[in-house]
């Protein structure tokens, strides 16, 4: 059962970490403005820490058949139970909000925000030139001449000198280099060199794929130390 626990705990502990500073999770954080479930990566990355310790200590109660241990074993396994249970709740909340919160935000960061050398927006600017030239998409929603409207609305495009699209939306050859960039950004009849793509469904498809790893993995965890709180507490009355 504690074995159990410890693999569980590890599993927390690396996929809350993984969630939490991965570039390409940081970046998605960026572009839309919330660490929702940035902030329930955290909480499940304790908890794993957590979890390890806590079977250690569950061990020793069962092997020293200790009530003082086994009671502090239970107490601490249902304080971290608690946190997975924040954790997964918030994950929740972020995939049945997906659809509502992600689109409007993608266009409020880019439209206000992309290119702006207003303290602390950087991050902005580097989240979406990171997604578009990653995963190859270029604005909002819909196709490249959506996103050429798009970018004509936004604060980037007053301070650039008539270009329509930046870098990050330009079609690249195989050594990652612009293939095109005076037809890409200048050439008004011409969009055959920016992606036809809009970025939406690409980081909507990339916060629905952490919320649903960080809820299932933390209600899985949950369920199984439920099981490991009633074997403590028959644990502790039979050494009564």
């Amino acid at each position: 059962m504690y074995y159990l626990f410890q693999i569980g705990g590890l599993t927390l502990l690396v996929v809350g970490l993984w969630v939490a500073v991965s570039q390409p999770s940081n970046q998605v954080a960026n572009i839309i403005e919330t660490n929702l479930y940035k902030a329930a990566a955290y909480i499940l990355f304790i908890a794993g820490t957590c979890v390890v310790a806590i079977s250690l200590i569950g061990c020793c109660g069962t092997k020293f058949e200790s009530r003082c241990l086994l009671g502090t074993y239970f107490v601490f396994l249902l304080f971290v139970f608690i946190l997975e249970l924040i954790a997964g709740i918030i994950a929740l909340a972020c995939y049945t909000q997906a659809e509502g919160f992600i689109k409007g935000n993608m266009e409020d960061s880019l439209k206000m925000h992309y290119g702006s050398k207003e303290a602390g927006k950087g991050n902005i600017t580097e989240g979406w030139d990171y997604v578009q030239n990653n995963f190859k998409c270029c604005g909002v929603d819909g196709n490249a001449t959506v996103a050429i409207t798009t970018y004509s609305m936004s604060e980037w495009f007053k301070g650039s000198g008539g270009e329509r699209v930046p870098d990050s939306c330009c079609k690249r050859n195989d050594d990652d280099d612009i293939a095109n960039r005076d037809v890409c950004v200048n050439v008004s009849d011409n969009i055959a060199q920016i992606y036809d793509m809009g970025c939406y469904q690409v980081i909507r498809d990339k916060v629905i794929q952490y919320a649903t790893i960080l809820a299932g993995l933390g209600i899985a965890v949950c369920t199984i130390q439920i099981f490991g709180m009633i074997f403590a507490c028959c644990l502790f009355r039979q050494l009564i």
